[in-house]
C-alpha cells in the first residue's frame, strides 16, 4: 500500500472530502493544483492552472513476468502565456514530474505521492491556450540492449558469448543498475534484496548469451517469470518486483458498500492446475523439463489448464528442479481452484473490475485486500454473502477527478478455505553452498533452511523434514 503521512490518513478518513492534486516538476518554479492554495512546495510557487489529469492504469501481466503502466499525462493553462516565456531558459523534457494528492486544509508536505513519473513532450492544446504533458513509466529505458560484450570484450555473438552466473535476483540488479543505468534509488533493492535473501537464498541461474538481448524481454521473461515474479513502477518511479509469495500477507483494506459503488460481479480466473519447466538450455534446445501437476484441482474439475514456462538460465544442477517445484505451487495456491476473480481474466467472457470511491487509492497491485458484502456469493460456503474474504489486488485505474478507483481482484485462500486453496506462508528458504548437514546445523537454520531428507520425508536423525509452505 503507498505509504501517507498520519494527517492524510485521518482527511481520508473523513467521508465527506474532495480530492486536492498537486503535480511538481523538478527544477520548475511552479506547481499546478486543480485548487486554489496558498503558498508552495519545493520552493516551487503553487498555480491553480491544473486542467485535467488523464485515467491511468496498470495492468499486470504476472503469468508473463510483467506489467504495462499507462503514460502520466496532464493538461495546465497557460494563463498570461506565462508557461511559454518559461520556455526559453527551462527545458521540460526529461525532467522528473511528481502527482501529489491530499485534501483541503492539510499542508501540501503532508501530501501522499501517487506517481513519480519523467516528462517525455510537452504539446500545445485548446487553441495553444493549454499545454498538455506526456509522461511515461520510468521502466520506458528497459527499451535498450543489455549484455552486449562477450566474454572475451568483443560484441555479443554466437562466436563470442556473454555467460552470466549468479542468483537471478543479482542478475535483475545488475541488468538495471550496471547494463541500463538506473540509479541505486531508483530501484526498490530492498525488496529485491529482501527476496534474493529470503525464500530464494540459494537460487542461481546460469545464461549463456549469443545476441544481446532487450533489457525489458529478458527480464520479464528470463529473470521474473520462472520465479512467480512480475516486474512494475511503484509510486516513487522505483522499479520493483511483486511475487506470487508475498512477503507481507497482512490485508490492507477492506472493500465493502460502503466504499464500492456497485455490487461486484465476481468471475473466475484462469485454471493451472499443470506447469511444465523447461530448462538446461543449450541455446536451441531445452535439456530437462519439470511436470508438476494439481492433483486435487484436476480430482475436482476433471481439466487441464498447463502454464509452460521456457527458462534458459535454470540449470537442474542449480536447484532448477527444486525453483520449478516452488513456482508451481505458487501457480498453483493462486490458479489451482478457479479462483474467484473481479475484473478481465483471459476469457472471452469477463467480470468487471471492482469501482471504489477514492477512499481505496492508496490500494496498490500485489496488496492483500478483503471483500465484504452481503450480496456476493461465497462459493465455497453455498451462501451469498461474504465476509472478509481475502483477494489480491492485481490491475488498478485511477479516475483522479471522477475521485473513483477500479479493481481487478483475484481471491486468494491463504489459510487453506476459498476457491484458492493453501496454506499460510511460512516456508523455508533454499539451503546455501556450503551449510553442514542437518545434524550438525545451528538451531536457528534449521528453523529457517531446508535440508536433503529422506524418502520418509524426515532426516537423519529422525526430525520431520522442513517443508516449502
Amino acid at each position: 500500500m503507498i505509504s501517507a503521512s498520519n494527517a492524510y490518513n485521518t482527511a481520508n478518513a473523513n467521508p465527506i472530502k474532495q480530492p486536492i492534486f498537486v503535480v511538481t516538476i523538478s527544477g520548475y518554479n511552479r506547481a499546478f493544483s486543480n485548487a486554489p492554495l496558498l503558498g508552495s512546495i519545493s520552493g516551487a510557487t503553487i498555480y491553480d492552472w491544473l486542467v485535467s489529469i488523464e485515467d491511468m492504469q496498470v495492468t499486470v501481466n504476472d503469468l508473463d513476468g510483467g506489467s504495462d503502466l499507462a503514460d502520466f499525462i496532464f493538461t495546465v493553462q497557460d494563463r498570461g502565456a506565462a508557461i511559454t516565456a518559461d520556455f526559453p531558459s527551462f527545458t521540460f523534457e526529461g525532467k522528473t514530474v511528481l502527482l501529489l494528492q491530499g485534501y483541503a486544509g492539510m499542508a501540501p508536505a503532508d501530501y501522499a505521492t501517487l506517481v513519480t513519473a519523467r516528462i517525455d513532450s510537452v504539446e500545445s492544446v485548446n487553441s495553444n491556450l493549454e499545454y498538455t504533458f506526456s509522461c511515461p513509466d520510468m521502466r520506458a529505458d528497459l527499451a535498450q540492449t543489455i549484455y552486449g560484450t562477450g566474454d572475451d570484450g568483443n560484441t555479443t555473438s554466437s562466436s563470442h558469448v556473454r555467460t552470466l552466473l549468479g542468483h537471478p535476483l543479482d542478475i535483475l540488479l545488475s541488468a538495471l543498475e550496471t547494463e541500463c543505468g538506473y540509479l541505486s534509488s531508483q530501484v526498490d533493492e530492498a525488496k529485491i534484496i529482501a527476496y534474493r535473501d529470503g525464500i530464494y537464498s540459494g537460487a542461481m541461474m546460469q545464461f549463456t548469451l549469443d545476441a544481446a538481448p532487450i533489457a525489458k524481454d529478458f527480464i520479464e521473461a528470463e529473470l521474473m517469470k520462472p520465479l512467480g515474479m512480475y516486474l512494475r513502477t511503484n509510486n516513487l518511479g522505483q522499479i520493483t518486483i511483486e511475487s506470487a509469495y508475498p512477503l507481507d500477507t497482512t490485508p490492507v483494506f477492506d472493500f465493502n458498500p460502503s466504499n464500492l459503488l456497485a455490487i461486484p460481479m465476481v468471475g473466475q480466473a484462469d485454471l493451472i492446475n499443470e506447469v511444465v519447466l523447461r530448462m538446461d538450455s543449450d541455446g536451441s534446445n531445452f535439456g530437462t523439463e519439470s511436470i508438476s501437476t494439481y492433483a486435487p484441482s484436476i480430482t475436482k474439475y476433471g481439466m487441464f489448464g498447463q502454464q509452460t514456462i521456457e527458462s534458459k538460465g535454470l540449470r537442474a544442477g542449480l536447484n532448477g528442479i527444486f525453483l520449478a517445484g516452488i513456482t508451481a505451487f505458487l501457480l498453483f495456491l493462486r490458479y489451482g481452484m478457479k479462483a474467484l476473480c473481479c475484473g478481465d481474466n483471459g476469457k472471452n467472457v469477463s467480470s468487471d473490475p471492482i469501482n471504489a470511491i477514492w477512499d481505496a487509492a492508496l490500494v496498490d497491485p500485489g496488496d492483500f485486500v478483503t471483500l465484504t458484502h452481503p450480496q456476493v456469493p461465497d462459493r465455497a460456503a453455498g451462501v451469498i454473502g461474504v465476509a472478509g474474504k481475502i483477494f489480491v489486488v492485481m490491475d488498478r485505474t485511477w479516475q483522479f477527478f471522477q475521485g473513483n478507483v477500479q479493481f481487478k481482484l483475484v481471491e486468494f485462500g491463504l489459510s487453506g478455505s476459498g476457491s484458492g486453496s493453501g496454506s499460510l506462508f511460512g516456508g523455508f528458504q533454499i539451503t546455501s553452498d556450503g551449510e553442514v548437514g542437518y545434524p550438525a546445523a545451528s538451531s536457528g537454520d534449521k528453523q529457517t533452511l531446508m535440508f536433503l531428507c529422506g524418502d520418509n520425508d524426515q532426516y537423519s536423525n529422525g526430525d520431520p523434514a522442513n517443508t516449502l509452505s
